[in-house]
């Protein structure tokens, strides 16, 4: 999973559609060029599913009924340009459990240091 769904992955994904072994094509680079650049929209696209299938099977594999959360600068990038509608399909496509999954909320984490800001709630609930 992490040789495609990470920001290293993105570009071999992006390379191997390209048919080069140019490994100049950040993630953040291909997210930017998916309006113009044919290989970048296809990455992206086949990117929204392949995630969409894994983080279905993730969310299923651990009741993660009341939502899933992707965080990280590849979501965050996949987010602004990614296929939602085909994220989604392959998120709920589940055989019996489909009507379950399209329930299941999915939100991407916006925040810059999510932890520390997950950690300064915790310690305030503490007090």
């Amino acid at each position: 999973i992490e040789d495609v769904l990470s920001g290293a992955g993105v570009a071999r994904l992006y390379e191997a559609l390209a048919g080069t072994s140019d490994s100049h094509h950040p993630a953040n680079a291909i997210f930017a060029r998916v309006a113009s650049d044919p290989v970048a929209a296809v990455t992206v696209q086949l990117l929204s599913r392949l995630l969409g299938r894994v983080a279905g099977d993730l969310a299923l594999a651990t009741a993660a009924w009341d939502g899933v959360y992707l965080c990280g600068s590849v979501a965050q990038g996949w987010a602004a340009v990614g296929d939602v509608a085909a994220f989604r399909a392959e998120f709920e496509r589940k055989g019996a459990m489909h009507a379950r999954m399209a329930l299941v909320p999915v939100h991407v984490i916006s925040a810059s240091e999510p932890a520390l800001l997950g950690l300064s709630y915790a310690s305030a609930e503490s007090d």
